[in-house]
């Protein structure tokens, strides 16, 4: 949603400035004023694609762990597939594996309409991993 683009935009913005403790503080402040677990987890992917980008430290145990979070909190197609791409780039691809298929076991038909091509090229990732593991 835009609401939440602006947020992430100002988190980035202060990382740039302040470095990337000023982005997740942004971040924490919004996370504090929420209490639903959809809207907590949509923050705390914020801050695994912050903590895991170049502005954000790039600091991938930490974005992982957010990520984590964000599955916890409300597991949804979106929350799989941050866990698959984290893990497939920087950790276990076994785990990546086993999220690449979550993420396909949870994808609805809105998602596949809004990105046409993710669930083939995703389907591809999984029959590599599959060979490969």
């Amino acid at each position: 949603s835009s609401k939440s683009q602006k947020l992430y935009n100002s988190a980035v913005d202060a990382a740039v400035s302040g470095g990337p403790e000023a982005g997740q503080k942004v971040l924490d402040d919004e996370l504090a004023k929420v209490t639903d677990k959809s809207d907590k987890a949509n923050i705390y992917a914020q801050k695994a694609t912050l903590a895991s980008s170049p502005e954000g430290g790039s600091n991938t145990d930490q974005a992982l762990d957010f990520a984590y979070e964000a599955e916890t909190q409300s597991p949804d197609y979106g929350t799989a597939l941050l866990i698959a791409e984290m893990e497939y780039y920087t950790g276990d691809k076994s785990i990546a594996l086993t999220y690449y298929k979550l993420y396909l076991e949870r994808l609805t038909p809105e998602a596949i309409e809004l990105n046409p091509g993710d669930k083939e090229a995703y389907e591809q990732r999984v029959q590599e991993l599959e060979q490969s593991l």
